[in-house]
């Protein structure tokens, strides 16, 4: 679930209503810091959040493509992607 490409419009839609339904509410992210480029712009983040008994607290980084203003491809690089698999599945 959370490895798939989203695409920009589904995001907010689909993909975090998608979290707090998984999650009972409680996933938490929290941008760290913030680097721009031409086309792209990293986020370093901090994600918590619990489902049933596991719990997760991993950092990523989030690779937003952007054109015209608009965001039109979301990718993520967790740092314990095994951890994260896990959390998720």
């Amino acid at each position: 679930m959370v490895t798939k490409e989203w695409p920009a419009q589904a995001i907010l839609h689909d993909f975090l209503s998608k979290l707090a339904a998984l999650t009972g509410s409680t996933y938490r992210a929290t941008a760290m810091d913030v680097a721009e480029g031409d086309e792209h712009v990293f986020v370093l983040q901090n994600s918590r959040a619990e489902r049933g008994s596991q719990s997760i607290n991993n950092f990523l980084c989030n690779v937003f493509t952007v054109r015209d203003g608009l965001i039109h491809a979301v990718h993520s690089y967790p740092y314990d992607a095994e951890a994260q698999e896990a959390f998720w599945r």
